[in-house]
Order: structure tokens, then sequence, then C-alpha cells
């Protein structure tokens, strides 16, 4: 079962979620993005206070037309981050045994 992050919209828009050691491996998804436009992916190292580019080998994880989805192995507080979109595109997220 897909958990929506955020309910896709052409408006910018962001929405996080709490990943747990038994959710893992977990992933993010997107649905309605075009062209060159890309969502970002962030994680907190304090809480979810702030949040800094998510890195998988020292590479910036986004969510884009080519890339639709973004593995998660650690457990964490995740953002998914964008701005106005042509579509309505949205973030939805798998869990554990879901993804």
């Amino acid at each position: 079962m897909a958990i929506t992050v955020f309910a896709a919209t052409t408006a910018a828009s962001s929405g996080t979620l709490r990943v747990e050691k038994n959710d893992t491996p977990a992933a993010l998804h997107q649905k309605g993005l075009a062209g060159v436009e890309t969502i970002d992916i962030m994680r907190s190292t304090d809480g979810g206070t702030t949040f800094e580019d998510y890195k998988v080998g020292g590479n910036v994880q986004k969510l884009s037309v080519d890339d639709n989805s973004v593995s998660i192995k650690s457990p964490g507080i995740y953002k998914a981050d964008k701005g106005v979109t042509v579509g309505a595109a949205g973030v939805t997220a798998s869990l554990g045994r879901n993804v």
C-alpha cells in the first residue's frame, strides 16, 4: 500500500516521511513530473528541524521523469520538496515489504 507524502498538485509542495528500522527498505515515488522538473529529496540529521540533501554514494537524490523512484535503506526523517510544476505532481512512499 502506498503512503501519500504529498498529493499531486501544480503548486509548490513538500511533505515528510519518518522511516523506522522495520520500514526499510523504503522508496519514494513520483508521478506527474514533466521535462526537466525535479523533486528534491532531503534527510534530517536533527530529528526533523533541518534537512540536507539526501545523498547515496555522494550523489544527490532527486525524483525526475527519468528517475521515478529513490531507494531509502536507512531509518530517518525524509522530506520531498518541489516547486511549481506544469502538471500535477505528487509523491508516494512504499515501506518495507511493499517496496
